[in-house]
């Protein structure tokens, strides 16, 4: 998983995603909840899973077609 992303998510509210960078492909998304205070995802490019991200406990929002 991508260093900056664990650094800059702790006790975010919320993960926007905004481009398809290659790194966010391999999110642990276990991981990213226990860092956050909120976990949501909002995924403007397709790039999780919707299944990926609420088994963990995400509230995921995807706005782009489903993957």
């Amino acid at each position: 998983m991508c260093i900056l992303i664990t650094k800059i998510i702790n006790n975010a509210d919320v993960i926007v995603l905004m481009t398809k960078h290659k790194d966010y492909f391999n999110l642990d998304f276990t991981k990213l909840k226990n860092k956050m205070k909120t976990p949501i995802i909002i995924d403007g490019r397709n790039v999780c899973k919707k299944k990926d991200c609420e088994t963990p406990g995400f509230i995921y929002k995807g706005i782009s077609k489903p993957r």
